[in-house]
């Protein structure tokens, strides 16, 4: 991923939601979601092996492996490595699979390891697949380098054109007076780009800046609205670790306190999230998202005693759903308008409480988008095909303000939403995600 230059009471357990209870659900054809399959097809074939330490060839216990025939709407099996660091999958049918394997449970200091995938094995009677897999440390604490932020909040508006908050006057360039307050003190991405427009897998890129090859070969369509490999069987399932390093993972292993609050649209499940301490996600209220921005405030009270600071993704999603994207974003007072305001107000409120509670001067914030308006209307792409030709439905906002960034600035070379993971990581003086 490309690096930008930028320098000069909450629940003791994390609370999944599935996605596949909300979110882009209400933009998918008819029948796109199919009930994914429990297991692989069965045979008399069987997979096993030995997930070891690259370095010192002793044994990873408790790492994930994965197998998956790697097709559009195929189904994956998983399993969890003994002591001895061994693994199997038994009675799945001859075929050619993909496996991947992986650690990012945290046992103290022991490490991570990062995922590595083997792609096309050819399984026909018993076959032997081992992995090496190299390990991540766990420092389980940071000291924050100078110039670098200790706390970072991530809001995503869901929905959002770069062009309807920052040159539309008559749709958002003159009606978010928060968003604006917030670019004014960092810099200002004019030409961040989603590779997919869709949620669940755009989401998942901002967390981990990669995306699971070995799961499934989708592909997104040239401009978006065109047909596209995108795997809604998987994605909305929400059932599936896909076994890569997110931002929470390097967040939690240096000690920080991590959570996920907000709306509807965040398919946490794909990632791992035991190492988010909460999870906090609801429908939307048809309003300005108050309870939100409470139940982010109280996360960061009650973790105020950590020294390592927190990481908070904020989806912010107002302006998600049929009726709202079905409105012009240049419409004045139009739902569109109406929910992207509350979303501003929502952001200006958390805003002010970190101004009044001292926490601006140690914390990096940042507002970015999945997608913009994407339920096939005739509001999808509604500026046009955009400077990359992909559509405009893909041109999302980015603004990035913080301890060491440089304030009032725009940064127009072209970035791509799996830019993200490494540029937040880096203000915090962490390795991005690997």
């Amino acid at each position: 991923p490309r690096a930008i230059s930028l320098q000069a009471r909450s629940l003791t357990l994390a609370r999944y939601v599935p996605s596949n209870a909300f979110g882009d659900t209400d933009d998918l054809p008819a029948g796109s979601i199919k009930s994914p399959g429990l297991m692989l097809a069965s045979g008399s074939a069987s997979v096993s092996g030995v997930v070891t330490d690259a370095s010192t060839g002793q044994p990873v216990a408790n790492a994930q492996v994965g197998i998956s025939d790697g097709t559009v709407g195929g189904t994956a099996q998983y399993a969890t490595t003994a002591s001895n660091g061994s693994y199997s999958f038994s009675g799945i049918a001859s075929g050619t699979y993909n496996l991947e394997a992986d650690r990012y449970t945290i046992s103290g200091t022991q490490p991570f390891y990062k995922d590595a995938q083997q792609m096309q094995v050819s399984v026909n009677g018993s076959v032997t697949v081992n992995f090496k897999l190299t390990s991540i440390a766990v420092p389980a604490s940071r000291t924050v380098p100078a110039g670098r932020a200790k706390n970072l909040i991530i809001v995503d508006y869901d929905e959002t054109f770069y062009e309807s908050w920052f040159a539309d006057t008559q749709s958002m360039a003159n009606n978010s007076p928060a968003t604006h307050q917030l670019a004014k003190t960092g810099v200002v991405g004019s030409d961040e780009w989603t590779q997919y427009g869709w949620s669940p897998i755009d989401h998942y890129q901002i967390a981990v800046g990669s995306y699971p090859a070995w799961r499934t070969p989708d592909a997104p369509g040239k401009v978006w609205g065109q047909p596209d490999g995108l795997d809604t069987n998987i994605w909305y399932g929400g059932t599936e670790v896909f076994g890569q390093e997110s931002i929470f993972d390097v967040a939690k292993s240096y000690g920080m306190s991590t959570a996920v609050i907000g709306g509807n649209d965040y398919p946490t499940g794909h990632i791992t999230d035991a190492n988010v301490d909460q999870i906090s996600l609801g429908q939307n209220i048809n309003g300005v998202p108050t309870k939100w921005v409470t139940e982010v405030e109280n996360f960061i009270t009650s973790h105020a005693s950590n020294s390592n600071g927190f990481l908070v993704y904020m989806p912010v999603t107002e302006a998600e759903g049929s009726s709202i994207e079905s409105t012009s974003p240049d419409s004045s007072g139009s739902l569109y308008q109406q929910a992207s305001g509350w979303d501003d107000q929502a952001l200006g409120q958390l805003y002010n409480w970190l101004q009044q509670n001292n926490y601006l001067s140690n914390t990096a914030m940042s507002i970015t988008s999945d997608e913009a308006e994407n339920d096939h209307t005739s509001y999808d792409n509604f500026y046009g095909a955009g400077s990359t030709g992909m559509g405009t439905t893909r041109h999302d906002p980015f603004v990035f303000a913080g301890p060491g960034i440089v304030s009032g600035q725009t940064y127009s070379p072209q970035m791509g939403i799996d830019d993200l993971s490494t540029n937040y990581m880096y203000e915090l003086g962490l390795p991005a995600p690997i």
